[in-house]
């Protein structure tokens, strides 16, 4: 379950609304949030990130360990992603209690 994957210090998940590549490496995906979103990764923010046909989701945060990454696979269009709160917002902002919603 995607929910236990969360680091318990995580108090924020922040959805991407671009499509991805699932392969992206930690580094990219670091480069993502603090030049394309201005969120430094840190223990208390986990990031969702999805693909263009919208049957996989990868979680990705960073601890005192390092960056972590997590691949879900879903039924094709499965996944129900949240609407952007204005017009060209990069990103949603949610409780990690909101992510399980994600899947229909």
């Amino acid at each position: 379950m995607v929910k236990a994957s969360v680091p318990t210090s995580a108090t924020r998940v922040i959805v991407y609304l671009k499509p991805i590549n699932m392969r992206t490496a930690c580094e990219t995906l670091r480069i993502i949030c603090c030049n394309e979103l201005d969120i430094v990764p840190d223990a208390s923010t986990a990031f969702v990130f999805v693909n263009k046909t919208g049957d996989s989701l990868l979680l990705y945060y960073a601890d005192a360990t390092g960056d972590h990454t997590l691949l879900k696979k879903a039924a094709k269009n499965l996944l129900l992603l949240p609407s952007a709160p204005h017009a060209g917002a990069p990103y949603v902002s949610m409780s990690p209690s909101v992510l399980p919603k994600l899947f229909g």
